[in-house]
């Protein structure tokens, strides 16, 4: 019965589209009307037509060789055109076209519109889709010197536009062609038709409104249109009736072409019960045909509700009563639900339908049908029955609902058996810092800022604010002779524009909680008025053409000119712009925060500063008027809310680990042919290019490959997308599915939706017959970086259902249908699928433990609590330190015990809670707390830290005559005690005082908060567990408790010792009391081994943890009942706020390197050296300390200095700082010196002056060549001709150090690509360096690190000829430096330590081979030229030695003789200028306010000598007279 009710949809889908694609030419208009029948919702437009049935329609065919229409129009010339035609093929190139000479219009060429008077060949774009095999529809309109007056259109919709030329067409003289250009190339080629061409520049709503309307040459404009309908001749049916001719094989044959008839359109038609239409042609063998348009796209589609065919009418009259009656595929009202059942039980799945009976059900289980049996029934039913629920019943369930007129699937339901599972459950804790912002308050009752803001006139406006709180009414205000409102009655209201008829703000913006609120106007543009809220618009209407006048008087916030309608609620980041910004503008404005500079602005305000200054620059600072005030808040743009992520993961998953280079696994599955696949797998990395792979001859199979996946059977590299956010470097669940020739039968999912889908070709999948490879192609190249996991192979497509509900779940490997799984929990790429298709890791893959989340039915990255500023704000007692305190009537504190607690944050805690008479009790006065009768000031400690302007809870307690009776807490902690006295607190018979000395003085300068008197002091227990909760006030011993929340000092012990405020003591808000307090439970944890609870708070609101978020893991624990009271305390992770700083240190010296960290200690530190860890001995001191003293220091110290540092929770490495010992002896660290002067008796050999004897062999130097010992830049020098390929080899070169330098003086002849001057590197092995030109013939070094990767700096010009220079080069641990002359000219740096190199080899004018023997097969790199004076050394030399040796270069000496160049940045008070005295004289003039340099001449650039210059002023200027010289003069300033 399926296949049969299949098959007659095919039949209507097959009559639609016929009906769909005919058109007629009888030229009588009629009218065709009647009822509707339709009782379904309404889901899309009802769409209704008279279609002709086996009506035929004609069209152009050009095959695109020599085809055309010659036609006799030849003149378009004018002020506007337009022209249109119908497409269907490969190449509209020259549509239409009229060309004489270097003039042309061209509808149709190289996928553009063109016109020689607008701009030539650049036209406008006819977009991508117009040559697809499909008919479309193409129109040109081009009008002179208008805004978007030469535009391109596809099927009505606009492609391309841009302003026009104010150059009119002109008269070509020549005729037009279709198809063609002049008959002569550039052919069309596919079919054409309806070729129209207009006098001019249609509407885009003409264009569409009518693109899919049958015309009949009689409109308005009409130039010349023809419809090709005549087989016998070409008629021109326009006004003018153009005669035309074929050229070539052009014919007219019958076609169809799409969408050639009026429609009846009904957007709202559930009130309509009847329609007509009009203009319908006459004719025979009409039907009516109607759909409701669900897809939009103005075609029949399956499944899209459509109506009975009547009976065949012929028009000739105007008919009536053609009743239609709409028929509605099924649609699925009531998804089954999801099971979980004990075995045994009764399972009952249950479908709700509608759409047109009757309808027919087949449930079907695992992709496959369900057959009825004894125990599962209602198979064909809406409900199925699943009796005796047993293990094997586990699985997906869907139900197929088909009728005639289409079909549907449910989506996916999942039945499982019910495992009981218990509750975790716990408090949450975190007292580390929340971000909070300073807010403006107004009460609603008098409050307001002016500010000397007067003019907002102008065509466009923006104001934007945050608000929260109870009404808006004049948030931002402006009012005289007319208004500008921002927020009025709910809404925003300019006079200018229908006044007070604006745009609606919305209500949720008075909910109390944080909103951000826009108003943007553009004067005369569509929607130009609009409002906007939390970066939504809300709504937007028309603007009016009247510009917003100068009201020149001052702008408000917060009331209307200071005297009514007030604001009550909180404004923040007022932001006042002179344009209307865009949607996306107000979209990102809601994520960001201002600095005042952004362009356009007229006044920005954040009230940072504790007033109402104006950022922007233009000094619209605003006034605080009332009772306005600045106070603290949070949320504000989400900054300062807290989310708090907490969930249970089960550890010990293993995942397979590759970086990306050389890693993968091969299997010994060979063999995934068929009409099916599906692949899938866990990733979590950079990429997984090759993730699952199959390569051979015959094609290619890739899950993960340049972010799509491609199958060789079915568009090669041409797959599915795998989606923008699977490489993030979180886990992510990747599926590929495939079933032949299907609809969107090629599909790919990420973490269970599907991302993207396409219909399959109908080429099976081949026997690749090469072995499936995890994380390569071919085990050589395209390597995957990052992990996988639960890797699964199917030889079926997985259903959607199955996708979307299980790709979460462990796998056993005895599903149905699985070729594969590998899940490496077992240590190894073993199969557990009964296949056994095991693989063997390869290169450096690893399987290693992993926490993969969302796997295995764990309720993972649940967000138990969500805490914002709501429930971690509080109100606290501010005091500025000048005048302000509370008093209360609270007079005796008398007796054998006390406590007194408060929160303080501040500068100072001076007199925080205080009773002074005859004696004292003072909790908080110099750094102690004191009590007169217990050794009056010499009282317990409070420490320093409370005074870090953070919050910290204080705790005073005190028993008479009891061992350690006097204490003082921090934060819960212990800070001092001592033995009380035996003199009990007397009655003081004064009033405490909070934050002063009786009202007089010693004022607190802070903010206090749950201030609690207790008559018994309480224990360290109690304390402690103090800091972590929030009193009610009717704990029992309790004097006084003062929380203030109430707006004042109300006591809370039922005590009624309620404080009064004085001076300017105020109740503010604030955050960080007792961090961030809160319960979490995770619900129905199944039962197991080996859990922990993970938990952070997420301050960036991306639901990931970030490296500095903090963070808590739990021990792992078992779970088998319920677990209540399991806490977390959230830490911070370890931060640096201080890197070690690179230094260099003269030899003998100290070498110090510090790091500063912030976190929740306590903290470990590790330094290390290259690397390496270091240890203390009796010169290192402080490895494991934030500071480390290298003592005495050696060459041998120099290298890079790094430290670990960790906590609790986290692990931190610095950055690398670079310790340099400065020597004084050049040869230092040298390892060969060639200073290539030549030896008589041995003219094959540059010999090593070092002590190492690395002397170098001449190769291809043979009797009879040129002469290769020249004269060079010091002495001689070594000649290499790349011609005859000479070069010289050493050997026996080692470095074990982490650093080198190469010194020499070269002559390039030429700048040969790859040009060596000295190479460590192989044909195939990287080495410690490779000096000398690049490939573009610049100066460079490569080298070769431990972690595997290449490294290079380069000069960035082309390197000079024929001329000496000096280059060098240093490799120092941080960064490779490239010298030129003495100065640095580029520099990069790397990563890890130079590479172990087995590479002894050094190529002088040449690359070696990987064993040193000879030249490198792949690359030579010869060198044309000469070198001299070449230098290697195992350290890395500082600028100063490189300039000293290219100094003694200049004089003639080698580096053995060069001194250290002391170089210091010249100061900018030094500079130096010549003018001329006449024709013999000089004047120099310089500067130096320092005299610490000298002014020196010379006539070679080597010998230098002092000039005596006078000072003529206190700013240092000197001066002095000098006679020209004959021979050329240069004069330097030289630092002393």
């Amino acid at each position: 019965m399926k296949k049969k009710l299949i098959h007659n949809i095919s039949f209507w889908l097959c009559l639609l589209l016929l009906m769909s694609t005919s058109s007629i030419t009888a030229q009588e208009n009629y009218s065709v009307s009647g009822a509707i029948d339709y009782s379904g919702p309404q889901v899309g437009d009802l769409i209704i037509r008279a279609w002709p049935v086996n009506a035929e329609n004609k069209t152009l065919k050009l095959d695109g060789s020599g085809d055309y229409i010659k036609t006799d129009l030849t003149d378009l010339s004018g002020t506007e055109i337009t022209i249109q035609y119908w497409f269907k093929g490969v190449s509209n190139q020259s549509a239409v076209r009229i060309q004489n000479g270097g003039s042309w219009i061209v509808a149709g060429w190289n996928g553009k519109h063109i016109l020689q008077n607008d701009d030539g060949v650049n036209g406008v774009s006819i977009g991508d889709n117009y040559n697809d095999g499909e008919w479309h529809h193409i129109t040109l309109s081009w009008k002179k010197n208008t805004e978007g007056g030469f535009a391109s259109y596809v099927d009505g919709e606009l492609v391309s536009s841009r302003n026009s030329s104010d150059n009119d067409i002109p008269n070509h003289e020549a005729p037009v062609y279709i198809g063609a250009f002049n008959g002569l190339g550039e052919f069309t080629s596919g079919s054409l038709d309806e070729v129209v061409i207009w006098s001019r520049a249609l509407t885009a709503e003409e264009i569409k409104t009518n693109w899919n309307k049958k015309l009949t040459g009689e409109e308005d404009g009409i130039i010349a249109f023809w419809d090709f309908e005549s087989e016998e001749e070409l008629l021109d049916l326009g006004p003018n009736a153009y005669e035309s001719e074929y050229g070539g094989d052009a014919k007219v044959e019958s076609d169809d072409i799409p969408k050639m008839s009026e429609d009846f359109v009904q957007s709202n038609f559930q009130n309509t019960d009847s329609y007509i239409l009009k203009n319908v042609k006459a004719g025979n063998n009409y039907r009516v045909f109607s759909f409701i348009d669900v897809n939009g796209n103005n075609v029949a589609d399956l499944n899209e509700p459509f109506g009975e065919f009547g009976e065949l009418i012929d028009i000739s009259k105007d008919m009536v009563n053609i009743n239609i009656k709409l028929k509605e595929a099924p649609i699925i009202t009531e998804e089954p639900k999801s099971v979980k059942k004990s075995l045994g039980e009764t399972i009952s799945l249950n479908v709700k339908v509608a759409g047109t009976e009757p309808m027919d059900f087949v449930w079907r289980f695992n992709n496959e049908d369900i057959e009825e049996s004894d125990r599962i029934t209602g198979t064909r039913s809406e409900t199925l029955i699943i009796n005796d629920f047993k293990k094997l019943d586990e699985g997906i369930y869907t139900v197929v609902v088909v009728n005639e007129i289409g079909s549907i699937e449910s989506s996916g339901t999942k039945v499982e058996e019910f495992i009981e599972g218990f509750k975790i459950s716990g408090v949450v804790t975190y007292n580390g810092e929340i971000d909070k912002n300073s807010v403006l308050s107004l009460d609603g009752d008098g409050d307001y800022v002016k500010t000397p803001l007067t003019n907002l006139s102008g065509d466009e406006l923006t104001i934007q604010y945050w608000f929260r709180g109870d009404s808006l009414q004049s948030a931002v205000r402006q009012q005289s002779s007319g208004w500008i409102v921002a927020g009025w009655n709910g809404k925003h209201i300019l006079q200018n524009d229908e006044g007070v008829n604006g745009v609606n703000i919305g209500e949720d913006v008075l909910d109390g909680k944080w909103h951000h609120v826009t108003l943007t106007w553009k004067r005369n543009t569509e929607l130009g008025f609009s409002s906007y809220v939390d970066g939504n618009l809300v709504e937007s209407r028309d603007s009016s053409d009247v510009p917003i006048p100068d009201y020149k008087t001052n702008v408000y916030f917060g009331s209307f000119n200071g005297v009514g309608e007030f604001t009550n609620g909180q404004l923040d980041e007022i932001a006042i712009w002179n344009r209307a910004l865009s949607a996306e503008e107000v979209k990102k404005s809601y994520k960001i925060q201002y600095t005042g500079e952004e362009s356009g602005l007229i006044g920005y305000w954040n009230f940072e500063d504790g007033g109402a200054k104006d950022l922007s620059g233009n000094n619209y600072d605003g006034e605080l008027n009332g009772d306005a005030k600045i106070i603290e808040a949070v949320g504000v743009g989400g900054r300062g809310l807290v989310h708090v992520n907490v969930s249970a993961k089960k550890v010990g998953n293993s995942a397979l680990v590759l970086d990306g280079d050389g890693d993968f696994v091969e299997t010994t599955l060979t063999d995934l042919s068929g009409p099916e696949l599906s692949i899938q797998y866990w990733f979590k990395g950079d990429s997984n290019q090759s993730a699952v792979r199959q390569q051979g001859g015959p094609g290619w199979i890739v899950a993960g490959w340049s972010g799509q996946h491609i199958l060789f059977n079915d568009g090669g590299t041409s797959g599915v997308s795998i989606g923008p956010d699977y490489n993030d470097g979180e886990w992510h669940h990747i599926t590929m599915t495939w079933k032949q020739n299907t609809e969107n039968g090629f599909s790919s999912y990420v973490d269970g939706k599907l991302i993207t889908a396409r219909n399959s070709s109908n080429t099976p999948i081949p026997n690749i017959g090469a072995p499936i490879q995890f994380g390569a192609f071919l085990g050589k190249y395209e390597f995957a970086k990052g992990q996988l996991d639960e890797i699964a192979i199917w030889n079926r497509a997985l259903s959607f259902g199955e996708i979307s509900s299980q790709w979460n779940t462990v796998l056993s490997g005895s599903e149905n249908g699985i070729v594969g799984y590998w899940n490496f929990d077992n240590g190894s790429a073993t199969d557990l699928s009964e296949n056994e298709f095991n693989g063997e890791l390869k290169g450096d893959a690893i399987i290693q433990i992993a926490d993969i989340p969302n796997l295995g039915g764990v309720p993972t990255r649940t967000i138990i609590e969500t805490y914002n500023g709501e429930v971690d704000k509080n109100s606290v007692l501010s005091l500025d330190g000048d005048g302000d305190y509370v008093k209360t009537p609270l007079t005796n504190l008398s007796g054998d015990e006390l406590t007194i607690q408060y929160w303080f944050r501040g500068d100072s805690l001076q007199s925080a809670v205080r009773q002074q008479s005859s004696g004292w009790i003072v909790a908080g006065w110099n750094g102690k707390h004191i009590l007169q009768n217990d050794e009056g000031v010499n009282g317990v400690n409070i420490g320093e830290d409370v005074l870090d302007g953070k919050w910290h809870h204080v705790t005073l307690t005190w028993k008479r005559n009891t061992e350690l009776g006097f204490s003082s807490y921090v934060d819960g902690n212990l800070v001092e005690s001592r033995d009380s006295s035996d003199v009990p607190i007397p009655d003081y018979k004064t009033n405490v005082y909070f934050g002063s000395f009786n009202g007089v003085g010693e004022f607190t300068n802070g903010q206090l908060d749950e201030i609690a008197i207790w008559n018994r002091a309480l224990s360290a227990e109690e304390v402690k567990k103090s800091y972590k909760i929030q009193y009610t006030g009717e704990e029992s011993g309790l004097i006084g408790y003062w929380n203030f929340e109430d707006g004042g000092a109300k006591d809370l012990s039922g005590n009624n010792y309620d404080g009064e405020l004085n001076g300017d003591a105020k109740i503010i808000e604030a955050v960080g009391i007792r961090g961030l307090p809160g319960k979490y439970e995770l619900l129905n944890v199944i039962a197991g081994e080996d859990y922990v609870i993970e938990s952070f708070v997420d301050l960036n609101g991306d639901g990931k943890k970030s490296p500095a978020e903090p963070f808590s893991i739990s021990q792992p624990f078992n779970i088998n009942e319920e677990i209540s009271e399991l806490n977390i305390e959230l830490l911070d992770p370890v931060q640096i706020t201080m890197q070690p700083n690179s230094i260099s240190v003269a030899k003998s010296e100290d070498m110090k390197f510090s790091v500063d960290v912030i976190g929740t200690g306590p903290f470990t530190f590790q330094w290390f050296k290259n690397g390496k860890e270091l240890v203390d001995n009796d010169r290192i001191f402080g490895a494991d300390t934030d500071s480390i003293i290298i003592k005495n220091i050696e060459l041998s110290d120099s290298g890079v200095y790094s430290v670990v540092v960790s906590n609790t929770i986290s692990e931190i490495i610095s950055d690398g700082a670079l310790g340099t010992t400065i020597s004084d002896n050049i040869n230092e660290g040298l390892i060969a010196h060639w200073k290539l002067n030549g030896d008589d008796e041995d003219i094959f050999t540059a010999f090593d002056s070092s002590d190492n004897l690395l002397d170098a062999e001449l190769m291809e130097y043979l009797e009879g060549d040129p002469e290769w010992w020249l004269d060079g830049k010091i002495d001689n020098a070594l000649d290499f001709n790349n011609e005859i390929k000479q070069f010289a080899k050493v050997v026996g070169y080692e470095n074990e150090s982490n650093a080198l330098t190469i010194s020499a003086w070269v002559l390039a002849r030429s700048a040969e690509s790859w040009g060596t001057v000295l190479k460590n590197w192989g044909d195939t092995k990287s080495g410690h360096f490779h000096f000398g030109l690049n490939s573009s013939g610049e100066l460079s070094n490569f080298i070769g690190t431990s972690n595997g990767k290449t490294y290079s700096a380069t000069e960035k010009q082309k390197f000079p000829i024929n001329s000496w220079q000096h280059i060098a080069t240093t490799v120092d641990g941080l960064s490779i430096k490239l010298y030129r002359n003495g100065e640095l000219v580029a520099e990069n740096r790397y990563q890890g330590t130079l590479i172990e190199n087995d590479l002894s080899s050094i190529g002088i004018g040449a690359k070696l081979n990987d064993d040193g023997t000879w030249v490198s097969q792949s690359a030579g790199g010869y060198w044309n030229g000469k070198f001299d004076d070449i230098g290697l050394w195992s350290r890395s030399l500082n600028h100063g030695e490189i300039l000293g040796i290219y100094e003694a270069g200049i004089a003639g000496d080698d580096l053995s003789k060069a001194d250290y160049v002391e170089i210091i940045d010249v100061p900018s008070d030094v500079a130096l200028s010549i003018n001329e005295l006449g024709k013999s004289k000089l004047e120099v003039t310089w500067y130096d306010k320092s005299n610490k340099y000298f002014l020196q001449s010379s006539t070679d650039l080597i010998n230098w000598f002092n000039l005596d210059a006078q000072s003529t002023d206190s700013n240092g200027e000197k001066s002095l007279v000098i006679e020209k010289d004959q021979n050329m003069l240069f004069l330097r300033v030289y630092y002393k």
